[in-house]
């Protein structure tokens, strides 16, 4: 029979996220002076940032001034929390802390643009293998590329 903690460790890392984040909400106080423990709560966690609710701007000030202390007591205790961003206005309705997927940004893919000379002599070479002309012109395109990059691909 495996314990808690075997079983912990085969779920992955969305549990025990999980279940950090839950933990942190009752360590919160602890962590925060009791003025912020008060007019605060985490209500999110995007990407290594928590995410915290703050009842006024007077707060979200409090709460950036001791920010580098309350993050060096939080990675002291193992949370994987980089950063704090403080946000004003919250409610402070019990619930539990959002975690955000993490959504990668796709670079923008340069496309090289084959020599049109390069292309023209493919055409000739193709022309009576490949009989109809899209197809044609794209397998042109592609020897073209191809042989731009030197056969190691566009």
């Amino acid at each position: 029979m495996k314990s808690f903690r075997e079983l912990l460790d085969l779920c992955g890392g969305e549990v025990k996220l999980g279940l950090m984040l839950d933990r942190l909400k009752t360590d919160w106080p602890c962590l925060v002076k009791p003025v912020l423990a008060r007019r605060t709560r985490p209500v999110a966690y995007e990407e290594g940032v928590l995410v915290v609710s703050c009842s006024s701007s007077s707060v979200v000030t409090a709460l950036k001034m001791d920010k580098r202390g309350i993050l060096t007591a939080l990675q002291r205790l193992g949370y994987p929390i980089r950063d704090i961003r403080a946000v004003g206005g919250g409610s402070f309705q019990e619930r539990p802390i959002e975690v955000k997927p993490m959504v990668r940004k796709r670079k923008p893919v340069k496309r090289s643009e084959p020599d049109p000379e390069e292309v023209r002599r493919a055409e000739e070479r193709l022309r009576r293998h490949v009989l109809d002309p899209e197809v044609l012109r794209a397998m042109a395109r592609l020897m073209a590329l191809w042989s731009k990059s030197g056969g190691r691909g566009a």
